[in-house]
Order: C-alpha cells, then structure tokens, then sequence
C-alpha cells in the first residue's frame, strides 16, 4: 500500500514504494500523469486519484481545493477535474477504494464548490475512506451535497469531516455498509445527514443549526450513536419508512420533535436526552411516534426529573391507530454526549 500526501504549502507527491509518503501541494504542486513523488507533487486531488491505485492513502495537506481562482470554469491549473451535469455531478469523485486523508484537519483543508456542481465530494468506489479522527476536510458551498456516497459504494468510511453551507444536505450517504464517525455538519440549507443506505452505523456525529433537519433515516435502516442533534430548523433525528435505532444520542433544541418516526418506520430510543424540542411548531416532542408501531423510548432523561411532561419536560408524542411509546423507567438527570472537539 502506497502512501500520498496533499499540502497547500509543501512540495509533495504521490509515491510507488511502500514506505514512502505522496503529498499534494496547493502553492507548488503541478499536475501530471506522472506527479506524486516528494519532488514532484500534485497540486490537485482528483489528479493524485488518477494517478494512485486502490489501497493506496492520499494525505492532503492545508489548503483550499477546488476551482482555485472562482472563475466558474474547472480548466485552469490546480483546479479540481470536476465532472458538472454529468458523471458523479461533483467537484472530486473518489472512484478508487483509497484512503483520502488530510494532513493538518478539517479547519484548514477546505474542498470548497461554487454551485457549478452537486457535490463537493462523490465516493462512488466500494470501500474507500474519506478522513480521519484528526484528518478529515471541510466540504461546502455545493448546490446539493457536501459529501455523496453513491448507492452503489458500499462499505465506505466517513471520518470526521465537516460539511457546512451547501444548499441541500452536509452528508448524503445512499450506500449500504457505511460507517460514519466524528462528523460536523451544520448551517446547510437542508438535512445535516440524510441515510437512504441499510447497515449504516453512525457514531459521534454533530448535526447543528441546520435549515431542515439533523439527521435523517430514509427506506433503510440506521444505527446511531452518542450524536447529537441540536438547534435544526425541523426535527433532531427522524425515520421515514426505516429503521432507526437510536443510542445515547442528545437532541436538544430543535424547532419540530426531537425524535420522529413516521409512515411504518421502526426502532427505539434508549439512553438518550431530549431537551427544549418542539418549540416552531408548538408541540414539546421529545419523541413524536406516528408511525403506528411501538417504539421502545426506556431509560431517557425528558428535561425534568419527572419523566416525560412533567414542568418543563419534553413530551411523548403519539398520533396514528398502533402508535406507542414505552418511556418507563425513565432518567432524572441528563444523559451527556461528549462531542470531542475536530482539528
């Protein structure tokens, strides 16, 4: 397995040795068939996926990538080889199983579109990762998504990135298998995350200040945990003929219910914090069930000692012949999700 760098500020490249590294550069990088090597880095990321092999990583160093000088047109040097109207509609498409990793984090490494494309970022390979606990990327400014996993890349791995001010959704993940950990995403016209795949395992994600909703659960099943949804527009965390099982997850603040589950959507909320929701549409939620199962909502802290209603608790919404919701017993005291902090 190869290992390739990206920097804005060193001249890196991809390598074929094993135990040598591949940077890209944002200042000095040149883009060839051939660039990659520390003397002879690539400046753009879709170059260095051209020029790698899968299992290969790609270590991408601070800087802004992209159209670099914002003149709408990708075909000046250094921009990203985006593939607008067609193709993967994206500004970069991971179309290997690689390992695209920032250097120095997600406040320094900005993969940044100009509404001239869908995505920010496509994976449509099986199997790639995208970041890394400290090594993830900001994905903004797309006119849909800030990162898109095709429905046909199953398996892949989204690690503390970043997705802010796109005009749909900050993560669309369509493929099944994925695994989605440490993730920010907020301030985006629509859903912070939007999961349409089945045995999506989602952990330790934050969706804040969001137009529409946190996190989403549409036709397939999802299991989240220690997320937080906090300050949506519309609801925390919400399943739509899918399965949602939820896991000391916090959803706190949002204009609808914290937790929805609607149209024959199936799964439980345990150990979780429902605080302040329901204050736009006027109805105190903490969890809304109108999907006419019965969900399991034990072991729940509702925002007074006193359970579910009680002062100024959340309440246990149900609506709809078969909805139910069991919340005995409950917490007295808040269940808190530690959101560690990204580089």
């Amino acid at each position: 397995m190869r290992s390739t760098l990206l920097t804005a500020t060193l001249a890196l490249g991809i390598s074929h040795s094993a135990a040598a590294a591949t940077w890209l550069t944002a200042m000095y990088g040149v883009d060839s068939p051939s660039c990659g090597t520390k003397t002879a880095p690539c400046r753009s990321i879709s170059q260095a996926i051209a020029n790698a092999a899968a299992s290969d990583t790609i270590l991408v160093g601070p800087g802004y990538y992209g159209d670099v000088n914002a003149n709408h047109s990708f075909d000046d040097p250094g921009d990203e080889a985006a593939e607008g109207g067609a193709g993967c509609d994206c500004l970069v498409n991971v179309n290997k199983a690689v390992t695209l990793k920032s250097r120095d984090g997600a406040n320094v490494t900005v993969v940044g579109s100009t509404l001239d494309v869908k995505s920010a970022l496509a994976v449509t390979a099986s199997g790639a990762t995208i970041g890394g606990p400290q090594n993830g990327f900001t994905l903004r400014g797309a006119s849909q998504h800030g990162l898109r996993v095709d429905g046909a890349a199953s398996g892949v791995r989204v690690i503390g990135n970043v997705a802010d001010s796109n005009n749909s959704h900050g993560f669309q993940v369509d493929g099944n298998g994925a695994v989605v950990t440490g993730n920010r995403a907020f301030q985006n016209v629509g859903d912070g995350f939007d999961f349409t795949g089945s045995g999506i395992v989602a952990s330790g994600n934050v969706a804040s200040a969001n137009q529409q909703s946190g996190f989403v659960v549409l036709n397939g099943q999802a299991d989240l945990q220690k997320c937080v949804a906090s300050g949506n527009a519309q609801y925390g965390l919400a399943a739509v003929t899918a399965g949602m099982t939820l896991r000391s997850v916090t959803a706190a603040g949002n204009g609808f219910a914290g937790v929805l589950y609607v149209v024959s959507a199936t799964g439980s909320v345990n150990g979780s914090t429902l605080l302040g929701n329901g204050f736009a549409d006027g109805d105190h939620c903490g969890i809304s069930n109108q999907a006419g199962v019965a969900i399991d909502a034990s072991g729940d802290y509702w925002g007074s000692a006193g359970g579910p209603g009680s002062g100024s608790a959340d309440l246990a919404c149900v609506n709809g012949g078969g909805s139910s919701l069991s919340t005995a017993p409950f917490k007295t005291r808040e269940i808190k999700v530690p959101v560690k902090p990204l580089r």
